[in-house]
């Protein structure tokens, strides 16, 4: 995939039939990779090229997509009947756009046609019938589920005095997104598209074709669809766990404006005066970024002195040395500091963003490292708010605890691994941490971050198998049983950092999903978790486990781990089968103290 990552990586087509003639150039190469992820849309009106524009933005990001196009204003057939195309298909992700016209008739372009108290009837019958759609929807799939919220109409016969209207389809349409919204809250697998955003983003009249609606109900034109689908690459990335984790950044002329070996802590531009704000804002905006989980790191070449000073002591600066996870200021290879900050991160290159202005620097990391996200940087820095603005990459399908505190936590990491530099074994540093893991089993507030494990973690991850929350929560309807480990030691609080999700049946415990965070691998904690699963077991007079490694892209950090637990190795079509018998419980790690909650519950 990288090959064809690189082939069509700065490639932006304008035109539908653009999108077409590079994604042709692809294909052949693409045929025999294995599918990601499976995509379907379901629309009320017409997205003629829509499988191919969102299979080429796939192919950008290193993923190999299989679409569903729904037939033309089936949405009610496909969603309501178990046995329709939709169904057969088992997506992934599924896009719901039912446009206001589609729904309102006639009325959409004559809304006195009906009375205030029709209008609420409507407004009332139509929400119920979306939100019954979307739970059928829900329930008969596996799918994370974005529906688009209703667009407001663009004409009112009674114009300006439309928002003086007692209760007309303005009003009528806030009610049903208000429905939508409120829904999407309390459910976690569904998630609401804002419409009237993507329109003001754009502008409507460059987004709809009077022709094309007339020719073939298109309700956006051709062209629009490959706006509309690099907008649902945000909801795609952390659906697959393709989002990125980690922002790595260049000073000069990046963070600030000038060089701060020649320009000097008072020469370069950054602060309110009008050559620094868009550096300003630019950091404001990675601030928020850091504040709800993105790492951030510095690359740079410089005079560490010179950099560290702006840094730590510009009166403007807005990023701190606190706030970077890792940093390289030197004078080495941009491609070999960004393997070392992956390395010290403990996170895969393909987790990286890099910003750099210069355009060298950016062609060698595109050349030497093409699974790491390198943005074309704008040559006019006041561009480079919106340029962050406007990437996808940085989603997530939830967000807990742990990504609010994940730059402290690394910040703690690194207090941590000065003292495993001087520990004389690595359990004498695991003591020295003083490490307290709380096993809990089917705990409700736990399940979102279960679930976002599920879809993030990567490497020491047994089967890779993603799970939405409300998945999880199915598999526990069915008699399963979802295990997190929360961490903390003399540091702080790592968070949820392991999950477990098990089957048991009569005789035998099969382990579905065992995995750990990066951040905490080789700390016995993996061994802790096999316990708690094994003693569970036990307790319940279930003396035969079983689990499977099946590997991955990048899980061969995990391959080994069930080898050392002496069970029954046979090879199968996917990966390896583990088989254990236990006859009494093990005991934990002596190294660390396990507390359990909710045991067996």
């Amino acid at each position: 995939m990288k090959s064809i990552r690189k082939e069509i990586l700065l490639k932006n087509p304008e035109t539908l039939v653009q999108c077409i003639s590079e994604y042709k150039k692809i294909s052949s190469e693409l045929e025999p990779l294995p599918v990601n992820i499976k995509i379907a849309s379901v629309c009320s009106f017409t997205l003629r090229g829509f499988d191919t524009a969102i299979s080429f933005y796939c192919a950008k990001e290193s993923l190999k997509s299989d679409v569903y196009s729904a037939p033309y204003n089936s949405y009610s057939q496909e969603i309501l009947n178990p046995e329709s195309g939709l169904y057969a298909f088992s997506p992934d992700i599924v896009f719901l756009w039912l446009d206001t016209h589609s729904l309102a008739g006639d009325s959409y372009f004559n809304p006195l046609k009906k009375s205030a108290d029709e209008w609420r009837a409507w407004a009332e019958e139509t929400a119920e019938n979306l939100l019954t759609l979307i739970s059928r929807l829900e329930n008969g799939s596996k799918a994370a589920i974005v529906v688009h919220s209703l667009e407001k109409p663009v004409f009112s016969p009674i114009g300006i005095l439309e928002k003086k209207q007692k209760y007309g389809i303005f009003t009528a349409v806030d009610y049903i997104n208000e429905r939508l919204t409120s829904f999407a809250y309390e459910n976690a697998g569904v998630f609401v598209f804002d419409t009237d955003s993507f329109y003001m983003k754009y502008g409507r009249e460059n987004l709809f074709s009077p022709k094309w609606y007339y020719l073939g109900d298109m309700k956006i034109s051709p062209d629009s669809i490959l706006k509309i689908s690099s907008e649902y690459m945000a909801y795609i990335l952390p659906r697959a766990a393709k989002n990125k984790k980690c922002i790595v950044l260049d000073l000069d002329n990046t963070l600030w404006g000038g060089i701060i070996g020649e320009d000097g802590i008072s020469g370069i531009k950054l602060g309110p005066s009008p050559d620094g704000r868009c550096f300003s804002e630019f950091q404001q905006m990675l601030l928020a970024l850091f504040k709800r989980g993105i790492i951030l790191a510095v690359n740079s070449k410089n005079n560490p002195e010179d950099a560290l000073n702006a840094i730590k002591n510009h009166p403007y600066m807005i990023l701190r040395e606190k706030h970077f996870a890792a940093m390289r200021i030197n004078w080495n290879n941009k491609a070999s500091n960004l393997a070392e900050i992956a390395s010290e991160l403990n996170i895969g290159t393909d987790s990286l963003v890099f910003f750099d202005d210069d355009p060298a620097n950016r062609q060698l990391v595109r050349e030497l490292m093409p699974e790491v996200e390198v943005p074309e940087m704008p040559s006019d820095p006041a561009y480079y708010p919106s340029m962050l603005q406007n990437m996808v990459h940085f989603n997530t399908l939830n967000l807990t605890e742990e990504d609010y505190k994940k730059g402290e936590m690394y910040y703690t990491e690194k207090q941590r691994k000065s003292l495993q530099n001087t520990s004389f074994s690595q359990d004498d540093f695991v003591r020295s941490l003083d490490l307290k893991l709380t096993v809990a089993s089917n705990s409700p507030m736990d399940l979102p971050r279960v679930s976002q494990l599920t879809l993030k973690t990567n490497q020491f991850n047994m089967t890779s198998f993603r799970y939405t929350e409300d998945d999880i929560k199915k598999i526990i309807s069915e008699g399963g049983t979802a295990y997190s480990v929360r961490a903390q030691d003399k540091f702080g609080d790592y968070g949820i950092i392991g999950a477990a999700i098990v089957r048991d049946s009569t005789d035998t415990r099969r382990i579905d999903t065992f995995l750990l965070s990066c951040r905490i691998i080789g700390r016995s904690v993996e061994d802790a978790l096999f316990v708690a699963l094994v003693s569970d077991a036990v307790q319940k007079g279930i003396h035969k486990l079983s689990a499977e490694f099946i590997p991955s892209a990048k899980n061969a950090p995990a391959k080994d781990f069930y080898s050392k637990m002496n069970g029954r190795r046979t090879e199968t079509e996917s990966g390896i089968l583990w088989e254990w018998v236990y006859e009494k419980a093990p005991v934990f790690p002596d190294i660390l103290t396990v507390i359990r909650e909710n045991q067996n519950d």
